[in-house]
């Protein structure tokens, strides 16, 4: 059974566990005498038929509690978890009840089966449900569909995400199912976590044929993705049209806006994303902050570095590990060694311990400008910290790799780069083993706590 899960990342182990021990029918108790009474699990089949009128039990796939609380009601939805929790669950879930008990579903219920379906990743059974309902004389609406929508939108299977979620949107339209900015920006997250950009701009066109109109969220949506692919001229576009459209931008896409002018180089494009906020009288953040410094520390403008450094602690902004790294990656790059030692004797002042990659920006520094013993130095300082865990092994190798003309370097330089990165390859092997026996062990009490069951 273990095998099952091994597979899975180490977040998606530990959602998946918590979520099935922390429902009440997945409690095991050593004995009955342990069972809390209050927690006592109907049985299924039975319990509908007196459990009283199901009306506004649920809604929207969540306990409706029009007064005071009614434990009755969480009974329904546990009853309909426990059949779930049968392979044989289609049958006995959408029969047995009406057979046995009368009791007959309905739309809420309805919503409640797709929800957990889709938790549970069995897509194409909550699907069957879903497009069942009209043979059953129950309307359809657009909760429903983009439900399913953003259950296949966490999948974590070897399918066309993408084409299973249109398939699902299309299906609205053939069903006379009306589509609103609801389950267009659904459609719009699929699309764009996916790099299907082109996609998503012809997306956004057939909403405004709809007469649908664009949200704060869908603009901010369309700026995220366009950034990311360094398609700055149209999600500037976006970006204006949002303005346009009375919807201001916060923080978080200014930040958004800025970080991608940063990477496509344009510093005078940020410079203005920044007058603009100054002059809506909105601060920088830490994030505005370490993202701009950076920015000046690629195109080798660090005196424009100093000077944003300096502002943000006047702004009472106070700088981070990230901060310090930045800047003194960028002094890295200009040789600028003796104000690297400055910034590390200020970060320790303020009780920021160096990390990895401190270390191994300052040693590349050292070694490009040939300060090799104080580079080797820093290497067995580097080797004696114990940086638990959490390393960011993808940030560090970085470091080594840009700007670094290793043709141009001494064999010796060469030498103690490579020692570096060795070193740093080892830690994330010693990582991965660490948390390989974790998914290891948690996956046996997975296992374990699934046999229980049976």
């Amino acid at each position: 059974m273990a095998s099952l899960y091994i597979s899975l990342s180490k977040p998606q182990l530990l959602k998946y566990y918590f979520h099935r021990i922390s429902k009440p029918l997945h409690r095991f108790y050593s004995s009955a005498a342990d069972k809390p009474p209050y927690e006592e699990t109907p049985n299924p089949k039975t319990y509908i038929a007196t459990s009283g009128s199901q009306a506004g039990a649920i809604e929207n796939g969540k306990l409706r509690i029009p007064g005071e609380h009614n434990p009755n009601l969480d009974k329904v939805r546990d009853a309909i978890c426990i059949m779930m929790e049968d392979d044989e669950w289609s049958t006995r879930l959408q029969s047995s009840w009406v057979k046995g008990s009368g009791f007959k579903h309905d739309r809420e219920t309805h919503y409640k089966m797709i929800e957990i379906l889709c938790i549970d990743r069995r897509l194409e059974d909550a699907k069957r449900i879903l497009l069942g309902m009209s043979k059953k004389g129950i309307d359809y609406d657009e909760d429903l569909f983009v439900l399913l929508i953003n259950g296949y939108s966490k999948v974590n299977r070897k399918w066309d995400i993408v084409k299973n979620c249109v398939k699902i949107f299309s299906k609205m339209e053939e069903l006379g199912v009306p589509r609103t900015i609801k389950s267009y920006n659904s459609m719009l997250e699929v699309i764009i976590s996916e790099k299907k950009y082109t996609m998503a701009e012809k997306f956004f066109d057939k909403m405004l044929s709809e007469g649908v109109v664009p949200s704060k969220h869908t603009y901010t949506l369309m700026i995220s993705g366009f950034c990311r692919s360094s398609r700055m001229e149209t999600a500037n576009r976006f970006f204006e049209d949002m303005k346009s459209q009375n919807h201001l931008p916060d923080i978080a896409v200014y930040n958004t806006m800025i970080n991608g002018y940063i990477q496509a180089k344009k510093m005078e494009e940020v410079e203005k994303l920044l007058m603009e906020m100054k002059e809506r009288e909105m601060e920088p953040t830490l994030v505005t902050y370490n993202s701009v410094i950076n920015g000046y520390a690629k195109v080798r403008k660090m005196e424009d570095s100093e000077k944003l450094l300096e502002e943000m602690k006047a702004r009472n902004v106070e700088p981070n590990l990230i901060t310090y790294n930045t800047m003194i990656n960028g002094y890295t790059v200009v040789g600028k060694m003796e104000d690297i030692q400055k910034l590390v004797v200020e970060m320790t002042g303020r009780n920021i311990e160096p990390d990895l990659v401190t270390y191994v920006t300052m040693i590349k520094g050292y070694v490009t400008v040939n300060r090799i013993d104080d580079g080797l130095n820093l290497v067995k300082e580097m080797k004696r910290k114990n940086f638990g865990k959490n390393v960011d092994v993808y940030s560090c190798l970085s470091r080594l790799k840009d700007d670094c003309e290793a043709e141009k370097m001494s064999e010796t330089q060469r030498n103690v780069l490579q020692e570096v990165e060795d070193h740093v390859q080892n830690l994330e092997l010693f990582a991965l083993r660490d948390d390989a026996r974790e998914l290891s062990q948690l996956a046996n009490q997975i296992a374990n706590h699934r046999l229980m069951r049976y």
